[in-house]
């Protein structure tokens, strides 16, 4: 994910349904172009995704909105 962007590469055009333009990626693209930490935070979000009750602090966040 650091190096080969894949959350903007693959992950995010997978989750559109139509093609993004060249000039859409590259805005996507612009905040993560070093390769690194600067990619840190495409990494970081999905694990906070909470799936099956983790992580448990996100999860009482969500339930907490849907009260």
């Amino acid at each position: 994910v650091l190096e080969d962007n894949v959350f903007i590469e693959q992950v995010l055009p997978g989750a559109i349904m139509r093609k993004l333009s060249d000039t859409e990626m590259a805005h996507y693209r612009a905040p993560f172009t070093n390769p690194g930490e600067d990619r840190r935070p495409t990494l970081t979000w999905p694990r906070q995704i909470p799936i099956d009750g983790e992580p448990e602090d996100v999860v009482a966040i969500v339930q907490n909105y849907s009260e």
